[in-house]
């Protein structure tokens, strides 16, 4: 089973990647994380903005090299994730999820935690004002997702969360199978569909 995970910049797509692999294991079987950013091609091939690499933009991404990877995963391990800013922005790798989710967070949480996030230095006000135009224009799901997820971003998934996204897609059965409508309450994580953006 291959799961996508995306969502914008800081909103929270490594750390429910490694939340689902815990409990993937726990229910005795095995998981791969595939983190996208992996995958940027070569500094010479990157897209520019002004004089500043473009990692917001799909063309900063092996696509083949990832796709490759994806489908090796696969025949390696119970359940595939799949996480990163991008993660719907390729039709061919859209075509090959099983299932699909998708944090939410507003813009002010982002330009919160982004401020906070020095771990490549400063971005310089008009780079992180492209990063999130970029997600608006990239990093969106396409309409019809197979099996998408929305969850919030904005709080720290809650445990229970983490164990009904496993129950709906099926992680536990030896049959994996189509979910049937969301569980979760609102307030641990959960997005209904009336709050999605």
């Amino acid at each position: 089973m291959l799961i996508g995970i995306g969502g914008p910049s800081r909103a929270g797509k490594s750390t429910l990647a490694d939340a689902l692999a815990r409990e993937i294991v726990a229910r005795g079987r095995s998981y791969r994380i595939i983190h996208q950013d992996v995958f940027v091609r070569r500094r010479s091939q990157l897209p520019m903005i002004r004089d500043h690499v473009d990692w917001e933009h799909p063309d900063s991404i092996h696509w083949s090299r990832l796709r490759t990877s994806l489908k090796q995963a696969q025949a390696e391990a119970d359940v595939v994730l799949h996480e990163g800013l991008l993660a719907f922005a390729n039709p061919a790798i859209n075509k090959l999820y099983d299932r699909t989710v998708f944090l939410h967070i507003s813009e002010s949480t982002f330009r919160e935690r982004k401020a906070a996030d020095l771990r490549w230095g400063e971005e310089p006000a008009w780079y992180v004002d492209h990063i999130w135009e970029s997600y608006q224009q990239f990093g969106k799901p396409p309409a019809s997702p197979p099996g998408m997820i929305h969850i919030s971003g904005e709080v720290m998934v809650a445990p229970r969360v983490i164990q009904a996204l496993v129950d709906m897609m099926s992680l536990s059965k030896k049959r994996f199978s189509r979910p049937s409508s969301p569980g979760p309450d609102s307030g641990s994580g959960w997005l209904p569909p009336n709050a999605r953006s």
